[in-house]
């Protein structure tokens, strides 16, 4: 629901190119996306947490592009779960 709510919001800023103009209508697209938004960077987090803790206990995971994400900030400790989100999210709408 978030998923589709969310991209919604971006499809019809393509049909209305400007909408930035009326300050009141681009109010509630940013609330509405972020609202959207907020919970799919929420469910990243959650995602990325459990699989990290299925990693830390030895079971057996599935090998896709969270897997690969994850090995990636082990091998690159200054990557941040910030930045783990943001592309687990990306991954997750581009799908």
């Amino acid at each position: 629901m978030a998923l589709s709510e969310g991209l919604k919001g971006v499809q019809e800023s393509f049909y209305r190119p400007l909408w930035l103009r009326n300050r009141i209508m681009s109010l509630f697209q940013g609330i509405r996306f972020a609202k959207h938004g907020n919970f799919l960077r929420d469910y990243g987090k959650k995602v990325i947490q459990e699989r990290q803790e299925a990693i830390a206990l030895g079971e057996d995971t599935p090998s896709d592009i969270l897997d690969h994400i994850l090995r990636v900030a082990q091998a690159d400790p200054s990557l941040t779960l910030e930045y783990l989100i943001d592309e687990f999210v990306t991954f997750f709408l581009a799908g």
